[in-house]
């Protein structure tokens, strides 16, 4: 699946890094990896919910995660911003939850659940 689309959208929020599905380098040590990116967003592979052949609904994953809880929130409000569009600019994302949950010391996750329709 290509998350381009995605990674272009979340390249317009300044000062983060943002991982794709094969890089996971925070796994390892969460602490050591957030003092050098204090915020990043980690891309999931999507999977597909649905396809009627021309058209297919996919469940899009993504963690933001920030040194903070403050730092968390206001990633999360960028990450809407650049995902969900507007009613002139409409987004083929549209958010289905939304879960802040702690991590380790004072690092948190919001954790995003999109659904995301497109052409096959």
């Amino acid at each position: 699946m290509n998350l381009s689309d995605v990674t272009t959208r979340l390249a317009a929020i300044p000062d983060i890094l943002v991982l794709q599905p094969d890089q996971m380098p925070w796994q390892q040590s969460l602490i050591q990896f957030i003092g050098s990116n204090p915020q990043f967003v980690q891309l999931y592979e999507p999977t597909t919910l649905a396809s009627d052949g021309a058209l297919t609904t996919r469940l899009l994953t993504l963690d933001a995660v920030a040194a903070s809880l403050e730092q968390s929130r206001a990633l999360a409000d960028s990450i809407r911003a650049v995902l969900e569009g507007t009613p002139r600019e409409p987004s083929p994302y549209r958010l289905l939850r939304l879960t802040p949950l702690p991590l380790e010391g004072d690092v948190w996750r919001h954790q995003f659940n999109f659904e995301w329709r497109g052409a096959n």
